[in-house]
């Protein structure tokens, strides 16, 4: 009997023990809840998107209303340049390697390319009808371009600027975002509440995933192969599998979440929470939420610099650009 009890007390430790252990490894690191706001950069009029050019560690600012782009100094956080293009423009997307700017416009709707060197407008392209976003694949020099009106993305060259295919998808294609390392084009479709993954070789829909309520936005995370997408309607995130193309976990975040960045070097996702005027802070490599933390009124689009954990975000009707510094302790 005596052996049987010492038996049953040793396994109980192990268990105890296997137990710390793995929540040990489960426990998310602590999150450092930034000071709102560290700085802010005042702007001209109200953005309509930004970006970083992350070799020039610049942001570069398109007005909604008016047809300029400035660049912003990182370090000093100061107007570096300011240049004119035929008309505002709603979003902007960058090709690193080549360092050329692309810019939609919605009326009329057409393609700007602007050469970062000189900051100089050297194409336009016409479009056949409104777009509503854009992504570029810097390893293939294609730019991907949303139409929800027709249901198509456009294909565009990046040498010649002209459009040189037409991908069918989905019933309302509103945001796109290209997966280099497998050179995947992912669509958000709001009238189907579907996400498209498209092989960008063949230009064919090669799964169509599922999601929650109002899909707005996306983000892809590469190394892990995971889809993150902002269900409006549902106050969720969908977390997809790259590798099934199935969804594998749902976040609930706050109200309206839109805006996303995500920080590849410690693993961190920040959504804006539109609704709740709120920013989730996620640790992706465990698909779990650390906290939240407020971010005036109505944020939209971030952005984050990894080297400096900054992180930049704009608010609704707002002429300026906020920064915060976040950090995981």
């Amino acid at each position: 009997m005596l052996p049987k009890i010492r038996f049953l007390a040793l396994l109980a430790a192990i268990l105890i023990f296997c137990q710390s252990c793995s929540v040990k490894k489960a426990s998310p690191p602590p999150f450092a809840v930034p000071d709102i706001v560290d700085a802010t950069i005042p702007l001209e009029d109200v953005p309509a998107d930004f970006l970083l050019n992350p070799k020039t560690r610049t942001l570069y600012v398109a007005y909604s209303q008016i047809p300029k782009v400035i660049s912003v100094d990182l370090a000093t956080r100061k107007v570096l340049n300011t240049f004119s293009v035929s008309q505002p423009a709603s979003v902007l997307a960058l090709n690193p390697e080549t360092q050329l700017l692309y810019l939609l416009s919605l009326k009329p709707p057409f393609l700007q390319v602007v050469r970062l060197e000189e900051n100089a407008l050297v194409a336009t392209l016409s479009l056949r009808s409104p777009p509503s976003h854009l992504d570029v694949n810097p390893v293939t020099n294609r730019i991907y371009i949303a139409h929800p009106g027709d249901k198509t993305i456009s294909v565009v060259d990046g040498r010649t600027h002209r459009t040189i295919d037409e991908i069918k998808v989905g019933s309302k294609p509103n945001r796109i975002a290209v997966d280099t390392s497998k050179n995947l084009i992912y669509a958000v479709d709001t009238g189907h509440d579907t996400v498209s993954a498209i092989n960008a070789e063949n230009t064919r829909v090669i799964a169509t995933i599922p999601v929650e309520s109002k899909p707005s936005n996306l983000v892809i995370n590469p190394p892990a192969q995971r889809i993150y997408v902002a269900n409006s309607q549902s106050n969720t995130l969908s977390v997809i599998n790259g590798d099934t193309y199935t969804v594998e976990g749902i976040l609930a975040v706050e109200e309206a979440p839109y805006g996303m960045a995500l920080n590849l070097k410690n693993d961190i996702l920040y959504v804006a929470n539109q609704g709740s005027d709120t920013i989730s802070v996620i640790n992706s490599a465990m698909n779990r939420i650390l906290t939240s933390f407020p971010a005036g009124r109505h944020p939209l689009k971030l952005i984050i610099n990894p080297e400096a954990n900054d992180l930049y975000f704009t608010n609704k009707g707002q002429p300026l650009i906020s920064i915060v510094h976040v950090q995981v302790k």
